[in-house]
Protein backbone atom coordinates (compact mmCIF):
# COMPACT_ATOMS: atom_id res chain seq x y z
CA UNK A 1 0.00 0.00 0.00
CA UNK A 2 1.46 3.35 -1.10
CA UNK A 3 0.38 6.11 1.71
CA UNK A 4 -0.20 8.66 -1.21
CA UNK A 5 -2.65 6.42 -2.78
CA UNK A 6 -5.34 6.13 -0.35
CA UNK A 7 -8.34 7.35 -0.26
CA UNK A 8 -10.27 6.25 3.00
CA UNK A 9 -9.15 3.46 5.52
CA UNK A 10 -12.39 1.69 7.41
CA UNK A 11 -12.03 -1.19 10.42
CA UNK A 12 -14.33 -3.83 11.02
CA UNK A 13 -15.44 -4.51 7.32
CA UNK A 14 -17.45 -7.95 7.66
CA UNK A 15 -16.01 -9.39 3.82
CA UNK A 16 -13.79 -8.90 0.63
CA UNK A 17 -17.22 -8.08 -1.10
CA UNK A 18 -17.90 -5.74 1.27
CA UNK A 19 -14.52 -4.10 0.84
CA UNK A 20 -15.33 -3.73 -2.73
CA UNK A 21 -18.62 -3.05 -2.61
CA UNK A 22 -17.53 0.30 -0.71
CA UNK A 23 -14.70 1.45 -3.39
CA UNK A 24 -17.89 1.15 -5.71
CA UNK A 25 -19.82 3.35 -3.59
CA UNK A 26 -16.87 5.87 -3.62
CA UNK A 27 -15.45 5.32 -6.85
CA UNK A 28 -17.19 9.20 -7.52
CA UNK A 29 -14.51 10.17 -4.80
CA UNK A 30 -11.50 8.46 -6.74
CA UNK A 31 -11.81 5.10 -5.69
CA UNK A 32 -10.31 2.46 -8.33
CA UNK A 33 -8.79 -0.31 -6.42
CA UNK A 34 -9.11 -1.92 -3.06
CA UNK A 35 -7.34 -3.84 -0.52
CA UNK A 36 -9.12 -6.27 2.46
CA UNK A 37 -6.74 -7.36 5.38
CA UNK A 38 -7.93 -10.18 7.50
CA UNK A 39 -5.89 -11.07 10.20
CA UNK A 40 -6.78 -14.01 12.71
CA UNK A 41 -5.85 -13.37 16.38
CA UNK A 42 -6.44 -15.09 19.62
CA UNK A 43 -5.04 -14.67 23.27
CA UNK A 44 -4.17 -18.67 23.91
CA UNK A 45 -4.29 -18.05 27.68
CA UNK A 46 -7.75 -19.84 28.53
CA UNK A 47 -9.66 -19.92 25.60
CA UNK A 48 -8.51 -21.32 21.97
CA UNK A 49 -11.17 -19.31 20.21
CA UNK A 50 -9.81 -16.77 17.77
CA UNK A 51 -11.89 -13.44 16.51
CA UNK A 52 -10.85 -11.59 13.46
CA UNK A 53 -9.40 -8.11 12.98
CA UNK A 54 -10.70 -6.67 9.32
CA UNK A 55 -10.05 -3.84 7.63
CA UNK A 56 -10.21 -2.00 4.11
CA UNK A 57 -7.91 0.15 2.49
CA UNK A 58 -9.75 2.37 -0.74
CA UNK A 59 -7.40 3.58 -2.74
CA UNK A 60 -7.21 5.99 -5.66
CA UNK A 61 -4.27 4.06 -7.75
CA UNK A 62 -5.36 1.67 -10.85
CA UNK A 63 -4.24 -1.34 -10.21
CA UNK A 64 -2.59 -1.21 -13.57
CA UNK A 65 -0.35 1.30 -11.72
CA UNK A 66 0.68 -0.55 -8.35
CA UNK A 67 2.69 -3.58 -8.90
CA UNK A 68 1.20 -6.49 -5.82
CA UNK A 69 1.96 -9.14 -4.02
CA UNK A 70 0.35 -12.43 -2.89
CA UNK A 71 -0.25 -12.81 0.54
CA UNK A 72 -2.63 -14.62 2.54
CA UNK A 73 -3.81 -12.69 4.66
CA UNK A 74 -4.62 -9.83 2.21
CA UNK A 75 -7.54 -9.33 -1.03
CA UNK A 76 -7.00 -6.98 -3.38
CA UNK A 77 -8.80 -5.88 -6.08
CA UNK A 78 -10.42 -2.96 -8.61
CA UNK A 79 -14.24 -1.54 -9.24
CA UNK A 80 -14.55 -3.94 -12.56
CA UNK A 81 -15.79 -1.87 -15.33
CA UNK A 82 -17.55 1.43 -14.76
CA UNK A 83 -18.56 3.31 -17.99
CA UNK A 84 -18.42 7.06 -16.83
CA UNK A 85 -18.57 9.01 -20.48
CA UNK A 86 -18.76 9.07 -23.83
CA UNK A 87 -17.44 12.22 -25.77
CA UNK A 88 -18.49 13.82 -28.12
CA UNK A 89 -22.35 13.33 -27.16
CA UNK A 90 -22.65 14.00 -30.60
CA UNK A 91 -21.15 13.61 -34.36
CA UNK A 92 -21.69 16.12 -36.88
CA UNK A 93 -22.05 13.69 -40.15
CA UNK A 94 -18.97 14.22 -42.28
CA UNK A 95 -16.36 15.39 -39.29
CA UNK A 96 -14.14 13.12 -38.47
CA UNK A 97 -13.82 12.41 -34.60
CA UNK A 98 -12.07 10.89 -31.53
CA UNK A 99 -15.34 9.19 -29.74
CA UNK A 100 -13.58 8.32 -26.19
CA UNK A 101 -14.86 6.28 -23.84
CA UNK A 102 -14.28 7.15 -20.34
CA UNK A 103 -14.59 5.18 -17.00
CA UNK A 104 -12.76 2.96 -14.83
CA UNK A 105 -11.85 -0.66 -14.86
CA UNK A 106 -10.83 -0.59 -18.52
CA UNK A 107 -8.71 -3.31 -19.46
CA UNK A 108 -4.67 -1.69 -19.03
CA UNK A 109 -2.01 -4.88 -19.11
CA UNK A 110 -1.26 -7.64 -21.44
CA UNK A 111 -3.17 -8.02 -25.03
CA UNK A 112 -6.37 -6.64 -22.81
CA UNK A 113 -6.23 -2.69 -24.00
CA UNK A 114 -5.78 -3.74 -27.78
CA UNK A 115 -8.47 -6.10 -27.43
CA UNK A 116 -11.22 -3.62 -26.34
CA UNK A 117 -14.29 -2.70 -29.26
CA UNK A 118 -17.10 -0.57 -29.65
CA UNK A 119 -19.76 -0.21 -32.31
CA UNK A 120 -22.36 2.12 -33.07
CA UNK A 121 -26.13 0.89 -33.12
CA UNK A 122 -29.24 2.34 -32.92
CA UNK A 123 -30.46 3.56 -29.92
CA UNK A 124 -32.75 1.09 -28.02
CA UNK A 125 -31.11 -2.01 -30.23
CA UNK A 126 -29.42 -4.65 -27.65
CA UNK A 127 -25.71 -4.48 -27.92
CA UNK A 128 -25.60 -8.32 -27.75
CA UNK A 129 -27.08 -8.85 -30.97
CA UNK A 130 -27.68 -5.35 -33.09
CA UNK A 131 -25.33 -4.73 -36.20
CA UNK A 132 -22.81 -2.09 -36.64
CA UNK A 133 -24.96 1.04 -38.40
CA UNK A 134 -24.33 1.18 -42.21
CA UNK A 135 -23.69 4.47 -41.73
CA UNK A 136 -20.32 4.43 -39.51
CA UNK A 137 -16.36 4.52 -41.22
CA UNK A 138 -13.54 3.77 -39.26
CA UNK A 139 -15.31 0.76 -37.55
CA UNK A 140 -16.50 -2.60 -39.16
CA UNK A 141 -18.08 -5.38 -37.86
CA UNK A 142 -18.75 -9.41 -39.09
CA UNK A 143 -21.02 -10.84 -36.75
CA UNK A 144 -19.79 -9.96 -33.02
CA UNK A 145 -16.35 -9.47 -34.32
CA UNK A 146 -15.43 -5.66 -34.56
CA UNK A 147 -12.30 -3.89 -35.68
CA UNK A 148 -10.37 -1.54 -35.27
CA UNK A 149 -8.57 -1.78 -31.65
CA UNK A 150 -8.27 1.83 -29.88
CA UNK A 151 -6.69 4.50 -31.50
CA UNK A 152 -5.38 5.61 -27.88
CA UNK A 153 -5.66 3.60 -24.18
CA UNK A 154 -4.90 4.25 -20.76
CA UNK A 155 -6.75 2.77 -17.18
CA UNK A 156 -9.37 5.18 -18.03
CA UNK A 157 -9.80 6.15 -21.49
CA UNK A 158 -9.59 4.26 -24.95
CA UNK A 159 -10.69 6.55 -28.42
CA UNK A 160 -11.30 5.43 -31.96
CA UNK A 161 -11.55 7.43 -34.85
CA UNK A 162 -14.63 7.42 -36.29
CA UNK A 163 -16.89 9.51 -38.89
CA UNK A 164 -20.81 9.51 -39.91
CA UNK A 165 -21.81 9.17 -43.21
CA UNK A 166 -25.04 11.50 -43.76
CA UNK A 167 -28.34 9.59 -43.19
CA UNK A 168 -32.33 10.25 -44.64
CA UNK A 169 -32.95 11.22 -41.00
CA UNK A 170 -31.13 11.61 -37.49
CA UNK A 171 -30.27 9.03 -35.77
CA UNK A 172 -29.50 8.21 -32.46
CA UNK A 173 -27.35 5.71 -31.57
CA UNK A 174 -25.93 3.86 -28.73
CA UNK A 175 -22.20 3.12 -28.58
CA UNK A 176 -21.55 -0.32 -27.53
CA UNK A 177 -18.28 -1.46 -25.66
CA UNK A 178 -16.61 -4.38 -25.44
CA UNK A 179 -13.46 -4.83 -23.18
CA UNK A 180 -12.32 -8.12 -24.71
CA UNK A 181 -13.22 -11.52 -25.78
CA UNK A 182 -16.11 -9.65 -27.82
CA UNK A 183 -17.01 -13.02 -29.63
CA UNK A 184 -19.02 -13.40 -26.86
CA UNK A 185 -22.24 -12.06 -27.06
CA UNK A 186 -22.88 -10.71 -23.03
CA UNK A 187 -19.35 -9.24 -23.26
CA UNK A 188 -21.25 -6.39 -25.44
CA UNK A 189 -22.63 -3.42 -22.99
CA UNK A 190 -24.09 -0.11 -24.06
CA UNK A 191 -21.35 2.42 -23.19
Amino acid sequence: LREQDLLRVVEDVPSACHCKQLCLDHVDEGCRSWTFRDEPDTNFILDPTTHNHTTCYLQQASPCSVPTVAHPLWTSGDVDLVITSVEPAEIVPEQEVDLVLRGTGLPCSGFGPSAQRIKLVPAGQSCAAAPLVDTVAGLSCVGPACHPAPTSYADNHASWRVRLWPAAARQELTVCYCPGDCLMAPRWVPA
